[in-house]
C-alpha cells in the first residue's frame, strides 16, 4: 500500500522526426500483493495523427536490490483484443533493467491490417499494453525504483505503421534526461509495541520506515489473538501521507482492566480508501513499573521469518537494542531512544540495516540501558 514500495504516475513524452506523431508512456496502478509488485503500462498517442503500433521495445530501470527474484511476468487485459490476439509480448530482466519486447503482428492486406494492428488511443491513459509483476520483494521499506531507461545512447523505442500499404514503419526513440519521481513501496511498519505506563491505560506505539499515499491509522483490540477485534481509536490518526523517513505514532487505550491480556492490530488506510493490517501484538495490563531491567529470550527460536522478545525498564532510561553476528559485528539497530519505565515488546524480521535478508546462522540480541547489559542468542534458519 501502501501498501507500501509512492508509486506515482510515470509520464514521458517524445516527439519523433515526423512531428505529426508523438506518444506518451505511463506506468499506473502500482500495487503490492504479498511479496509481489504489480504495475501497468499504457501507451497513448498524443500527436495529430493516430499511432498504429508496430514492433517496439519498452525499457524500464528498477531497483534489483529490493527484489530477490529475477523474474518479470505479464498478463494482457480482456479489453485489448488486437494486442492479445495478434501481438506477442516478451518481458525479461537483464541486470537491473526490465525489457518489454512487443512483436508486431503479420498481415498481407488492408483488411488484415485493420483487424490486427492496434490503433493506440488518444484518450487518457491510452491503450493498455499489459500488467507486469516483479517477484519477490525482499525489502518492503525500500524503493521499486521504476524509471524510463536512458543512458545517453539508447532508450525506449516505439515504432508505428503507416495506415495504408505498403505500411512502412517509423521509429520514435525516447531520449530523456529527466528522471521520474523515485518510487517507494507502500507503508511499512518496522516496529509495534504496547506498554502500561505511569499514566492511565496502555500506550500503543508504532514506527513506519516509509509511507506512500497514506491517510492515517486506526487501532484495533481483542482479548484473544485470533478473536474478534474492535476498533478502539474512533478517529483516524493522521499519518505523514508520503514519507521516505522514519515516522513515529502512538495511541493511548484507557479502557483496559488490570491483569487482562490484550491483543492489538494497526490498520493503515490509504488515500484511495484501501487498508492493510499490521500485527497483532499482545500486552498485559499489569503493574506499570517493573522492579528490574529485563530482556526475555526471543520467541520463536530458532525462527525463519521473524522473532520477537519483551523487555522491561524500571525507570526512565536510554535504551539501545541491536543485533550482532557471531564475530561481534552489528548488523541491525532495533531501538535507540529514551523510554519511560514499563514493559515493551519488539521483533526482528531477519534483515540487516539495509533491509537485505541475512543468511542462516546464529545471531545475538544485545540490550543496553543505564548500566544494564544483557545478551540473548537466537538462531535463524532460512
Amino acid at each position: 500500500m501502501k501498501k507500501r514500495l509512492m508509486i506515482l504516475l510515470l509520464g514521458l513524452a517524445a516527439v519523433n522526426a515526423f512531428s505529426a506523431v508523438s506518444y506518451t508512456l505511463r506506468v499506473v496502478d502500482q500495487q503490492v500483493v504479498g511479496t509481489d509488485f504489480y504495475f501497468k503500462v499504457y501507451l497513448q498517442s498524443t500527436g495529430d495523427n493516430a499511432l498504429y503500433l508496430a514492433g517496439s521495445q519498452i525499457l524500464l530501470d528498477y531497483n534489483e536490490n529490493n527484489f530477490t527474484g529475477d523474474a518479470v511476468t505479464y498478463q494482457l487485459g480482456t479489453g485489448e483484443a488486437k494486442l492479445q490476439n495478434f501481438y506477442t509480448l516478451a518481458p525479461s530482466i537483464a541486470s537491473d533493467r526490465i525489457s518489454i519486447d512487443i512483436d508486431a503482428p503479420s498481415f498481407i492486406d488492408q483488411t488484415q491490417f485493420n483487424t490486427r494492428v492496434l490503433l493506440v488511443s488518444q484518450t487518457n491513459p491510452g491503450s493498455y499494453i499489459g500488467q507486469f509483476k516483479l517477484s519477490t520483494i525482499s525489502n518492503p521499506g525500500g524503493s521499486a525504483g521504476l524509471a524510463w531507461y536512458y543512458d545517453g545512447t539508447n532508450g525506449t523505442d516505439i515504432y508505428y505503421f503507416d495506415s495504408t500499404s505498403p505500411w512502412a514503419t517509423h521509429q520514435i526513440t525516447v531520449y530523456s534526461n529527466v528522471a521520474p519521481s523515485d518510487q517507494s513501496l507502500p507503508v511499512q511498519i518496522s516496529s509495534l509495541s504496547a506498554v502500561m505506563t505511569n499514566r492511565e491505560g496502555l500506550e500503543i506505539s508504532w514506527t513506519t520506515q516509509s509511507e506512500v499515499n497514506s491517510s492515517g491509522f486506526y487501532v484495533w483490540r481483542s482479548s484473544q489473538k485470533d478473536g474478534v477485534y474492535q476498533k478502539v481509536s474512533l478517529d483516524l490518526i493522521p499519518s505523514s501521507g508520503n514519507s521516505s523517513s522514519e515516522q513515529e505514532y502512538s495511541f493511548r487505550d484507557a479502557s483496559v482492566k488490570n491483569g487482562q491480556t490484550y491483543w492489538y492490530k494497526i490498520e493503515e488506510v490509504s488515500s484511495s480508501g484501501q487498508s492493510e493490517f499490521f500485527g497483532p501484538i499482545s500486552v498485559i495490563a499489569a503493574s506499570p513499573v517493573p522492579l528490574d531491567f529485563e530482556l526475555t529470550p526471543t520467541y520463536p527460536n530458532p525462527f525463519n521469518s521473524g522473532t520477537s522478545f519483551r523487555y522491561a525498564i524500571p525507570e526512565d532510561s536510554k535504551v539501545r537494542i541491536a543485533v550482532y553476528t557471531l564475530l561481534g559485528g552489528e548488523i541491525m539497530e532495533l531501538l535507540d531512544r529514551r523510554q519511560e519505565a514499563g514493559y515493551y515488546e519488539l521483533g526482528w524480521n531477519g534483515t540487516d540495516r539495509y533491509g537485505s535478508a541475512v543468511p542462516t546462522g546464529v545471531y545475538f540480541l544485545r540490550m543496553e540501558a543505564d548500566g544494564f547489559t544483557k545478551i540473548q542468542k537466537m538462531t535463524l534458519i532460512r
